[in-house]
């Protein structure tokens, strides 16, 4: 209602009203109209506040619920953790990850990179091959041999894998005593 396009024309002034209370009630009107004009002048001046600054970008191995809450170059995995896109391709893998614990993506393609990731395949309870070693899973000690050499008398390492590297050794398994498998051949114990 302030402003010139708006203006009241005052009403003719009555008599024995003074002129003084004429003044007070133009001077309050303006003053309502040049409050009311800042207000919004004040309003359109003010910027809208900022967005939010973005989210930080979860690291490998961090929770996450979708590929926007992981870094560069990562997504979600199933797990729910930030992985590298060749990491998770990788642990789809059957046969490349769980069966040969080579669940890590790298340069090399699909690597086994923890002795986690070999513990849990199955070439650790087969053959021993317990160990991340050079990107694959190997047997590098006797630790990693000492299921298969009780039950199977492979307790020797060799060339990565656990074997019947002696009669000794197939002589004190359960294959020796249960199955008469008491002579090493080939990496094996073998019936006499």
């Amino acid at each position: 209602m302030c402003g010139s396009a708006h203006r009241r024309t005052m009403p003719a002034m009555k008599p024995g009203v003074s002129v003084w209370c004429l003044a007070i009630a133009v001077l309050a009107a303006g003053a309502a109209c040049n409050d009311k004009d800042k207000k919004a002048a004040a309003a359109a001046a003010t910027p809208a506040p900022a967005p939010p600054p973005p989210k930080p970008k979860a690291p490998a191995g961090a929770t996450c619920a979708s590929n926007e809450d992981c870094g560069d170059g990562m997504g979600c995995a199933p797990d729910k953790t930030c992985q590298s896109y060749k990491t998770i391709e990788c642990k789809s893998r059957d046969t490349t990850c769980k069966h040969e614990g080579r669940c890590t993506g790298s340069d090399r393609g699909c690597v086994a990179a923890t002795n986690a990731e070999c513990a849990a395949a199955v070439v650790c309870e087969q053959d021993g091959r317990c160990t991340a070693q050079d990107g694959k899973c190997a047997a590098v000690s006797a630790e990693d041999c000492k299921s298969l050499c009780q039950i199977q008398g492979r307790c020797t390492v060799q060339e990565g894998k656990c074997v019947a590297a002696s009669g000794k050794d197939c002589k004190d398994s359960e294959a020796c005593k249960m199955y008469k498998k008491c002579i090493a051949k080939k990496g094996a114990c073998v019936k006499t």
